[in-house]
């Protein structure tokens, strides 16, 4: 587990990209990778009184990587929020 200030800390920047953005991945916050620290921070977001946000760690067939994403339901749908992923973040299996 990350210490509370690492993550305030990174929730600090998570809630720049949030609130610029309404879209967070691995581009933004390094630990988004990693599940627990991805909820740690997703919890920290809501905390803060973002309740709309939503994060996800999706399991995405195809791909050759992971990430979470924390996005907020009023600007992005969860279909939008995997789309983004897909397009954006992830690499796709090259066989």
């Amino acid at each position: 587990m990350m210490s509370k200030d690492n993550v305030e800390d990174r929730a600090n920047l998570a809630e720049v990209y949030y609130l610029k953005n309404g879209i967070v991945t691995r581009n933004e916050v390094k630990c988004l990778d990693m599940r627990p620290f991805g909820r740690q921070i997703a919890s920290e977001i809501r905390k803060r009184g973002y309740e709309s946000s939503c994060y996800l760690d999706p399991f995405l067939e195809g791909y050759s990587d992971y990430t979470g994403v924390l996005f907020d339901l009023k600007r992005y749908s969860i279909d939008d929020a995997i789309n983004y992923l897909k397009e954006n973040i992830l690499n796709k299996f090259d066989f």
